[in-house]
């Protein structure tokens, strides 16, 4: 059903309770996730994107965000006052 949802051009995307690496588990199990690629997680305390192995990590701001997006599937994590700006960010990157 999401592989169908995802070929009629919407975009998917996974809300979850649970922890960032459980989220991006998910993802991969139900190919939401870009095959080989990295996702990387926002971390919200130094304001960097990092892979879940640790070997990528990229400034915030310092990031294009259409090239970001083309390399890389994002997770956000943390409270609504620490991700409600990136989440508006990466929304409708222009």
């Amino acid at each position: 059903m999401i592989q169908e949802i995802m070929h009629a051009s919407h975009k998917v995307i996974v809300i979850t309770g649970d922890n960032a690496l459980t989220a991006c588990h998910v993802a991969k199990q139900l190919k939401i996730a870009k095959p080989k690629c990295d996702i990387l997680i926002f971390n919200p305390e130094r304001f960097v994107w990092e892979s879940v192995d640790g070997a990528v990590k990229l400034d915030f701001h310092a990031t294009d965000d259409k090239t970001l997006l083309s390399k890389h599937d994002l997770c956000i994590t943390g409270n609504k006052k620490n991700s409600k700006g990136s989440i508006k960010k990466f929304s409708n990157p222009s």
